[in-house]
């Protein structure tokens, strides 16, 4: 067996933001931010990322005691939020984005954010701004299926006098978001028109 198929074994790499390590304490502590960071937007409950210690660190290769002090540093400066479910024996874990943004904007002074915090703190953003765009237009498409139905003809009728077409206002909502110009009340307000 050569040396890279072993490599091959040992798992995935995981990235980190080396300048947030004065923002947070320490290197494990940026490591642990990273990857729930990472999974953030990937959980399926409103409580946050669902994460054994084991699963940690077969991601990291952070111990019990290295996830507890990251933890515990992270929880201090108010950057990460646990939600301890004790009936179900689960730890929920979740970033919060607008503690972050403001320490790195206090440290910083109005100054422009490092290049590596600034990615972390607007890629959070782009991803939160991705997924509410994602569920509005998944609202828009349940609409429209509605209103396309033989018993709902006439909520149809009214929507082309308002704004046009489904097609039409479909397409107009799809440009502004994907375009970034809309707002999200301009365009839960056009969602409405349909």
């Amino acid at each position: 067996m050569a040396a890279t198929d072993y490599l091959l074994d040992l798992g995935h790499p995981v990235a980190y933001y080396p300048g947030l390590v004065k923002h947070l304490g320490s290197v494990n502590a940026v490591l642990f931010f990273s990857q729930i960071f990472y999974w953030q937007d990937k959980a399926a409950s409103e409580l946050g990322v669902y994460k054994t210690v084991e699963e940690i660190e077969a991601e990291t290769g952070m111990t019990y005691r290295e996830q507890a002090t990251a933890r515990k540093q992270l929880v201090e400066r108010g950057v990460l939020v646990e939600t301890n479910k004790r009936l179900e024996h689960r730890v929920y874990y979740r970033i919060d984005l607008d503690r972050l943004n403001e320490m790195l904007e206090s440290a910083n002074c109005g100054k422009r954010i490092s290049g590596e915090a600034d990615s972390a703190v607007r890629g959070g953003q782009r991803k939160r701004k991705s997924l509410i765009r994602q569920r509005l237009l998944q609202r828009l498409h349940q609409r429209v299926r509605l209103t396309r139905q033989p018993s709902a003809m006439s909520s149809m009728k009214s929507s082309k006098k308002r704004g046009g077409s489904i097609r039409n206002v479909k397409a107009r909502i799809r440009s502004r978001l994907l375009s970034g110009h809309g707002t999200l009340g301009s365009v839960k307000a056009s969602i409405r028109m349909c």
